[in-house]
């Protein structure tokens, strides 16, 4: 396969990079900020995020800077299972591995540097630890972890659970310290129901990217199985691998009418919420009748695109939330 500059730079993933880097000020824009404006019109309060745009940004930055080590560290350990499945990895061809692992170092360390240097200067040294953890999880899965026993999906899926987790935990960490005084003069006030939007946006993250990365596992099971690999689609088959997605879709659907039943009865909300439903359903349909590549391809493609389209709710709520129309 003809590698080309565009195969180098797709070491980065940056349309993934990108996504994440708008998801984190997603959440950030769309949540946290329209609900401390709610509040402040119904309680006369003047709450407001503890976070400065550069220190947020700062936040976001290592967060990228560590995903994207981990997509060149990926690259760098998977060139033999990416040329059987003629996946155009670049490594060892148009750049070398030298290089590459130079390239790993400087994002994944320049991450982690700018991550607790911010987390000190937010007074709790302990907050750079998250982005720890997910620069560790990155070398374990694509040093150990990657062709291994659902164990490797599994990770992935936890550290893009760990995206807007990221942003609550340390949104709402500092909402909580810094206005401790005021929950004491209000009983019962407190920003955990803020919490429980992010704990909510990253379960169906960890869902989701579970799914995919199984889908993903069978695009790939040719190349997986010929060096090595033990993956679910390895291990136990194309069927009954879809039958463990479907599974996890169904998951995902219950949890989508379990909210829409109980938290989100606009009518805006219900029909955004069938309008995902049902995109999932013709992604299991896709996902059931897949037998190449191509259209293991495609499935993987639109479980992204539900996964963004189920985060840009958050515009919309914002909106709702600003005219006084969403009551919390």
């Amino acid at each position: 396969m003809h590698i080309s500059g565009k195969n180098i730079t797709h070491l980065f993933r940056p349309v993934n990079l990108l996504f994440m880097a708008i998801t984190m000020y997603l959440f950030r824009w769309a949540l946290v900020k329209p609900v401390l404006f709610r509040l402040n019109e119904i309680l006369h309060m003047e709450f407001g995020s503890q976070m400065h745009e550069w220190q947020f940004f700062l936040l976001v930055l290592s967060s990228v800077m560590i995903a994207a080590g981990g997509y060149i560290l990926n690259d760098l350990r998977d060139t033999g299972t990416d040329a059987i499945n003629e996946k155009g990895n670049p490594v060892g061809i148009a750049i070398s591995e030298e290089k590459v692992l130079t390239l790993y170092h400087v994002m994944t360390y320049g991450g982690l540097l700018i991550g607790f240097g911010l987390a000190y200067h937010l007074g709790n040294f302990n907050l750079g630890l998250f982005q720890f953890m997910a620069a560790a999880s990155l070398w374990f899965y694509s040093n150990y972890l990657k062709n291994s026993f659902l164990l490797g999906n599994l990770i992935i899926a936890m550290l893009v659970a760990l995206i807007p987790l990221t942003v609550g935990i340390y949104e709402v960490y500092l909402l909580q310290v810094n206005y401790m005084e005021v929950f004491e003069a209000y009983e019962n006030l407190n920003f955990n129901f803020l919490a429980f939007w992010f704990i909510g946006y990253s379960a169906f993250a960890f869902l989701f990217t579970w799914a995919r990365e199984i889908i993903k596992d069978m695009e790939d099971v040719e190349g997986d199985r010929q060096t090595g690999g033990h993956t679910l689609p390895v291990t136990i088959g194309i069927k009954w691998s879809k039958a463990v997605v479907m599974m996890i879709y169904l998951g995902i659907l219950y949890g989508l009418y379990y909210v829409a039943a109980n938290f989100l009865a606009d009518l805006f909300s219900l029909v955004y919420i069938g309008m995902l439903m049902l995109v999932i359903g013709v992604n299991m349909v896709i996902t059931l009748r897949s037998r190449v590549p191509a259209a293991f391809r495609l499935a993987g493609n639109l479980n992204k695109i539900t996964t963004f389209a189920g985060i840009l709710y958050l515009i919309p709520f914002a909106y709702m939330l600003h005219k006084g129309e969403f009551l919390m």
